[in-house]
């Protein structure tokens, strides 16, 4: 049977054909439509309709009020047309929801704590007053935002804060173009696939103002579909694609082609087994980190199988990645320091939102990278279960800000957030454990550990790569270390024994020592097996097993 699964494929269309300009001039006119009707409906009022409501935005937004007017004469615009600026003005409006209630959290807990001090402690300050005041959790990041905006009209432009409203604050600005086709839009676009292509038809503008109907027509394309995705839907051909999303991506070389984005439904291989089974499947526990990204261990019932694995950056991808930070903060500095309406401005500013794409950029194929490598292995190794921490519940460490950035921008959700679309259509299942002293205790005895220095010097050290347990002479790289325990926890948690709400408390204070073995596990080993990713392919990348275990 084939499930309700999506999956969403993205398929440029071709700059040199002859409906270019027509699709240039359909851009300008959803720009221009969606940015008056979302200045007319930047309210707060419009913000709590949408936000409280689970319809269908363009169902609250009249349709109706979609209209442009441009050399002194209306544009004729298709129904259609106005529906779907509607719905991308009402998603806007909606996203603006938790954002708006931030902002008010934020106001008053500001009332009694000031803007005046450090950013980082007064972050801390307000989310902890949030939650003991009004009961609420705010993620930093967007607390931070909020402060960083209240503290600039408040010492910049000397307006008293607390008088203000969000709208007032924050103004609608459309950076990207996204135009989202309704369930029944056939008088804008017709397609049909038959597996191996899509045919498609699309409703343009003929020149720049349209002002009749008939300056709309009819425009036809074919989409070769690569043989990847042919096998990737081919147990889903029956499944006919969803409508798709027009919108417009800037590629790494600076072009900017248009893009049809069709959501297709996927087969969920992953069977169906009950708790009691999955304690005894085999299943690659995954420690990640941030000298080695990840450390991978195979176990099966209770026993380990494989010695550990590791995934690491080479120096030069950091190095670079630091420079494009170091960049972008310069600029961040001088924009929060110059008035917006200085001539360089601009230019900074077109200049920092290009350093922030080309570091998500690095960004995503790293966390895909490293996706694909955990797949990759946990189908060599017939594995059934990927298991990964729950870094959600780990905090930024303090006074280090290299550390920080890279544990919040390279690993934290975007990873699991990955796995968890990936693992289904592999036949894997997919499970997060939480990570609460999974480095600290050992996976031998179950008793708390040192981290030291080295693993021929137990000099105990906070920064120490190595653990080393006093009670059974276990020592080890703390990563290593990591991956077991992750295992301890998981099986603690799909216990058949414990409740629902006992398994999702569970850590490491309760958990039973794995079962241990040392075959196959190298002995004495100055360092262990590593593989860099960043200069190969995810095809071209290929594990070295072996791993550093000292007993």
């Amino acid at each position: 049977m084939i499930s309700q699964n999506l999956r969403a494929y993205s398929f440029k269309l071709d700059p040199m054909n002859s409906h270019h300009a027509s699709l240039q001039h359909f851009h300008d006119l959803v720009q221009l439509s969606a940015q008056q009707l979302l200045q007319e409906l930047w309210t707060e009022d419009w913000i709590e309709k949408l936000g409280h409501s689970s319809n269908k935005a363009y169902k609250i937004v009249d349709e109706k009020q979609v209209q442009l007017q441009l050399n002194y004469q209306m544009v004729y615009l298709p129904s259609r047309f106005r529906r779907g600026v509607a719905e991308r003005v009402g998603r806007i409006l909606r996203s603006q929801q938790p954002r708006k209630d931030c902002f008010y959290s934020c106001l008053n807990a500001t009332v009694q704590l000031g803007l005046e001090g450090n950013l980082n402690r007064l972050t801390k300050q307000v989310a902890l007053s949030i939650q003991l005041m009004q009961g609420r959790f705010w993620r930093h990041a967007l607390i931070r935002q909020t402060l960083r905006l209240l503290r600039r009209w408040y010492f910049k432009y000397g307006i008293d804060v607390w008088t203000l409203c969000y709208t007032d604050v924050v103004q609608p600005v459309l950076y990207k173009f996204i135009f989202p086709y309704g369930p029944d839009d056939d008088q804008m676009l017709h397609y049909r696939c038959n597996g191996q292509k899509i045919i498609y038809e699309i409703k343009l503008p003929v020149n720049a103002v349209p002002f009749s109907r008939s300056d709309w027509h009819w425009i036809q394309g074919t989409i070769l579909l690569p043989q990847a995705i042919q096998q990737k839907i081919k147990p889903a051909t029956k499944i006919h694609p969803q409508r798709p999303l027009l919108r417009q991506q800037t590629l790494k070389g600076g072009l900017t082609p248009f893009i049809l984005q069709f959501p297709w439904g996927y087969e969920n291989k992953s069977p169906k087994t009950n708790l009691s089974n999955l304690r005894d499947l085999r299943a690659l526990s995954v420690d990640l980190g941030l000298v080695n990204l990840a450390t991978l261990v195979v176990h099966k019932a209770g026993y380990q199988i494989t010695p550990p694995s590791f995934l690491k950056l080479t120096p030069k991808r950091y190095r670079k990645i630091e420079r494009l930070y170091k960049h972008s903060a310069k600029l961040q500095r001088k924009l929060d320091r110059y008035p917006k309406t200085w001539c360089a401005q601009g230019r900074r500013f077109s200049e920092y939102h290009r350093l922030q794409r080309k570091l998500d950029r690095y960004r995503n194929e790293l966390a895909h990278t490293l996706c694909n490598q955990l797949l990759s292995q946990a189908l060599l190794f017939n594995c059934e279960i990927i298991i990964l921490e729950n870094l959600g519940s780990i905090g930024t460490p303090k006074g280090a800000k290299q550390l920080s950035r890279r544990l919040s921008n390279w690993l934290r959700g975007r990873i699991s957030q990955l796995l968890a679309y990936k693992c289904p259509s592999a036949g894997l299942h997919f499970f997060q454990v939480n990570p609460w002293g999974t480095s600290s205790y050992c996976p031998r005895c179950g008793l708390r550990g040192l981290k030291v220095r080295a693993p021929n010097d137990f000099t105990v050290s906070k920064s120490g790569r190595f653990f080393h347990c006093p009670s059974c002479g276990f020592t080890a790289d703390r990563d290593y270390v990591g991956a077991l325990n992750i295992y301890r926890v998981f099986r603690l948690n799909t216990s058949p024994l414990k409740s629902r709400a006992s398994r999702r408390r569970q850590t490491l204070h309760t958990a039973i020592p794995v079962l241990y073995q040392r075959t196959g596990t190298p002995l004495n080993r100055p360092s262990g097996g590593s593989v860099t990713i960043a200069d190969c392919s995810p095809e071209q990348c290929v594990l070295v097993t072996g791993g550093p275990c000292w007993s």
